[in-house]
């Protein structure tokens, strides 16, 4: 993947390793990893985050975000209706 106008670069591993290298084709090296040593890592928030989610009942997975929407014209009359019906259950 090329990055600031294509003189720089990151390249993924065959050990999935991530390497940026500069518009001279070095290896920028890691000089803050990890830059905080004691905060909780992106995997320990996703592990929470599941946790928290499947306690709640929920099943959320890779289909989850995918929208049904085809493209078609929404019928505005119809989508405010039924949000008043909404608010008025709501009261």
């Amino acid at each position: 993947t090329s990055l600031h106008k294509g003189e720089y670069r990151i390249n993924l591993e065959k050990n999935d390793d991530v390497v940026f290298v500069s518009k001279w084709n070095k290896i920028i090296s890691q000089t803050l990893y990890p830059q905080f040593p004691n905060n909780p890592t992106v995997s320990d928030h996703l592990t929470r985050l599941e946790a928290d989610n499947q306690e709640l009942g929920l099943n959320i997975d890779k289909h989850t975000t995918e929208s049904k929407w085809l493209g078609e014209h929404m019928d505005i009359q119809q989508a405010l209706a039924h949000i008043h019906e909404l608010d008025r259950k709501a009261d």
